[in-house]
C-alpha cells in the first residue's frame, strides 16, 4: 500500500511535519443503488472519505454491502478512499469531502483549524495500533536511543504518551515524517528504525517480518476502550443535510454488526481495494490478525476522545479546548 505514515505540511504547524505529499485520492463514482427505505426523501450527494486501513473497514463494507445506500435512500453517496489523512484533511478544508473517518487527535485538530467546521458525530474503531519492536527488544528501557516511527495524531499521541511513562523521550519530527508503508517495512527489517507504532494491517506486517509486539492500543473486546477512528462530518453539511448524517451512522452500524458476525466479507472487500490501489495483496493469516485487533463501534466515546486530546495538548502536539461543544455533535 502506499499510504503516508504522517500528516505532515498539510496539518500544519500544529503537526508540524515539515513535508508534503503529491499522493492523489482515489475517487469513486456515486452510489445510487438500492434506492433505499420509503420516507428518504432527501436527496443530493454525501462525498465520504476515509484511508485503506483495517480500522476503516467499515467504510468498505458499509459501501460494498448497500448499508449506506439503504439508508441514505435518494441522497447519493460517494465514497473516496484517501491515501492518507492529510489528504482528507485538505479534501474537507477545500470542501471536497462532506463526511470523512479521521482518528481522534486529527479530527479534534481540523475541527480546531475550521474554527469548529468539522464536527465529531459517532465513533467508528476502537484498538488496531501496536507497537511492534525488533524481537531483541523486550523491554522499553531497550528503546534508548533508538528511532521509532508513528504517524501523526492519535498514534504519535499514544505513543510519546507511553515513551514518556517509560521515562523515554516523545518522537522526534523525523520519527513522525511522512512515508509509505514500503518503506518503514524496509527500514524495519534492515534495522534502521528499531520498530513502529502503527495501524493495522501494517502493524500485522512488521510482526510476521520477525518484529515483537511490546504495546497495543487497547480495544479488542478483552481490552479498554480506546478509540481510534471516528466519523466527522462538515458543520455545513450537518445544518443542511441532518437527516443524511444521522442514516449514514445508521449504515455504518450496520456495517459494525456484519464486521461483528463475520469479518471475512470485509476481509475479501479490502483485499479488493488493495488491488484497486495497485498494492500487494496480504496473506489471509496477516489479514484476519489485523481485523481481530479491531472493535468496530459508532458509539461515540467521548471521554476517551477528550482524554486523547488532553494526552495530545500535554505533548504539545495540539492547542488546548476550550469548547468542547464546537467538536461534537451528538
Amino acid at each position: 500500500m502506499r499510504k503516508l505514515l504522517a500528516a505532515g505540511l498539510l496539518l500544519g504547524a500544529v503537526l508540524a511535519t515539515g513535508c508534503s505529499t503529491t499522493t492523489t485520492a482515489h475517487h469513486n463514482g456515486p452510489v445510487k443503488l438500492p434506492v433505499g427505505p420509503p420516507g428518504t426523501s432527501a436527496s443530493g450527494i454525501l462525498r465520504l472519505g476515509y484511508v485503506l486501513d483495517v480500522p476503516d473497514a467499515a467504510a468498505l463494507v458499509g459501501t460494498q454491502m448497500g448499508y449506506y445506500q439503504q439508508n441514505l435512500g435518494k441522497v447519493s453517496l460517494q465514497p473516496q478512499a484517501f491515501t492518507s489523512e492529510a489528504l482528507e484533511i485538505t479534501a474537507l478544508e477545500t470542501g471536497q469531502l462532506d463526511a470523512a473517518y479521521l482518528d481522534p487527535v486529527t479530527a479534534v485538530i481540523a475541527s480546531q483549524r475550521l474554527r469548529g467546521g468539522l464536527r465529531i458525530v459517532a465513533g467508528a474503531a476502537l484498538g488496531g495500533t501496536e507497537l511492534v519492536v525488533n524481537k531483541t527488544i523486550t523491554q522499553p528501557s531497550q528503546l534508548k536511543s533508538r528511532e521509532l516511527a508513528a504517524p501523526a495524531g492519535t498514534q504519535q499521541t499514544t505513543a510519546d504518551t507511553w515513551l514518556r511513562a517509560n521515562g523515554l523521550p516523545p518522537l522526534t519530527q523525523q520519527e513522525t515524517a511522512p512515508s509509505t508503508d514500503a518503506a518503514i517495512l524496509h527500514e524495519f527489517t534492515t534495522g534502521t528504525i528499531a520498530g513502529a507504532w502503527e495501524p493495522a494491517p501494517l502493524d500485522t506486517e512488521l510482526t510476521a517480518a520477525g518484529g515483537r509486539i511490546l504495546a497495543t492500543t487497547p480495544g479488542t473486546p478483552a481490552g479498554n476502550n480506546s478509540p481510534t477512528l471516528v466519523l466527522a462530518v462538515t458543520q455545513s453539511y450537518l445544518t443542511s443535510h441532518r437527516a443524511a448524517v444521522a442514516n449514514l451512522v445508521k449504515g455504518q452500524s450496520q456495517a459494525d454488526k456484519q464486521l461483528a458476525a463475520s469479518p471475512v466479507p470485509a476481509e475479501a472487500a479490502f483485499q479488493q481495494k488493495l488491488a484497486q490501489a495497485d498494492a500487494a495483496a496480504l496473506p489471509p493469516a496477516e489479514l484476519t490478525a489485523s481485523f481481530a485487533q479491531v472493535t468496530f463501534t459508532s458509539k461515540l466515546q467521548e471521554p476517551a476522545i477528550r482524554t486523547e486530546a488532553q494526552q495530545a495538548v500535554t505533548a504539545g502536539l495540539i492547542k488546548p479546548v476550550t469548547n468542547w461543544t464546537a467538536i461534537f455533535d451528538n
